[in-house]
């Protein structure tokens, strides 16, 4: 295999994931939090395994593992964990 190819396949590869976590985000657009600006919603009980809600619990970037984790792309950390020490 050229080096060339393989950067063409890699490239192909990654836009089909863009691609991919583009279509799961806009299938969310119509998301919202319940009650409104609890933070309560699906991503943080899918991300902590139980409903939670209050100001502790901002979603933004747990909404974005939600996405990366419905197209099987792992990231290499669970970042809210991180931030939440």
């Amino acid at each position: 295999r050229s080096p060339r190819r393989s950067r063409t396949r890699w490239r192909e590869a990654a836009m089909r994931t863009v691609r991919d976590l583009l279509e799961v985000a806009g299938r969310q657009l119509n998301v919202r939090e319940d009650p409104p600006e609890s933070n309560n919603v699906r991503y943080n009980t899918w991300y902590y395994g139980r409903e939670v809600h209050g100001k502790a619990y901002p979603w933004c970037m747990v909404f974005v593992q939600w996405c990366f984790a419905q197209v099987d792309v792992g990231l290499p950390v669970r970042i809210m964990q991180i931030l939440m020490k």
